[in-house]
């Protein structure tokens, strides 16, 4: 997936350029020259990239609150439609993520198991 947008100082992006010996590393944009960003890696060198090198990339979270943004966008949708059927499964993957959210909470809040990673279908 390609940017329609300009990045700006304080952006975290991601390589996506396969030729690039430093594809898929996730950086913080320092600043913007004339045809090409200026990247702060995780190591503290900083490495020149071109516009369609990069991508926006989001934490866990704002992908998550994404998600749910789009579930219920869904579910107008559906309302739209008048498909009462899609509508109620979106309702359910939408509170699978809420369960989720809740157990995750509970199990950080009393340090139960290691990490509570799962998938959401």
């Amino acid at each position: 997936m390609r940017n329609q947008r300009a990045f700006q100082a304080g952006d975290v992006v991601r390589i996506i350029n396969p030729n690039n010996l430093l594809y898929g590393e996730v950086s913080i944009i320092d600043s913007q020259k004339e045809n090409y960003y200026i990247l702060n890696l995780s190591n503290g060198k900083k490495i020149t990239c071109y516009h369609q090198d990069i991508v926006s990339c989001l934490s866990y979270k704002e992908y998550k609150k994404l998600l749910k943004a789009h579930l219920i966008q869904l579910q107008i949708l559906a309302v739209d439609l008048g498909d009462k059927k899609w509508f109620e499964e979106l309702g359910e993957i939408y509170d699978k993520f809420q369960l989720y959210d809740v157990q995750k909470e509970i199990f950080n809040e009393h340090n139960l198991g290691e990490n509570m990673e799962g998938e959401i279908r």
